[in-house]
């Protein structure tokens, strides 16, 4: 039947996510600089290669990472912010 392969489907891709590294960007702000840092650290495999979901084999045998840094202005990152407080609804005009 069709719902027990929705059913079947469902649960391996449930699985798929349970078995995935994630990671989160780390996001720091430096108040000498007056920056914010934001920094994502991927593991990758023993080849170098970006790990697939659920390689459990290449998460153990990782030895590197590629690091990702960004720095951000808070002003600049204030400008391009499009979210309901920064920008005016009706006309769309930046608030900030």
């Amino acid at each position: 039947s069709i719902y027990k392969s929705l059913a079947e489907t469902l649960v391996t891709e449930v699985a798929k996510l349970a078995e995935m590294t994630i990671t989160r960007p780390s996001v720091r702000y430096d108040e000498k600089e007056h920056i914010i840092t934001v920094m994502d650290v991927q593991p990758l495999g023993a080849e170098g290669e970006k790990q697939e979901e659920g390689d459990e084999a290449a998460a153990a045998a990782a030895a590197a990472a590629e690091i990702d840094v960004v720095r951000v202005p808070p002003a600049e990152l204030r400008r391009a912010c499009r979210c309901a407080l920064c920008v005016e609804e009706l006309t769309n005009k930046q608030l900030l």
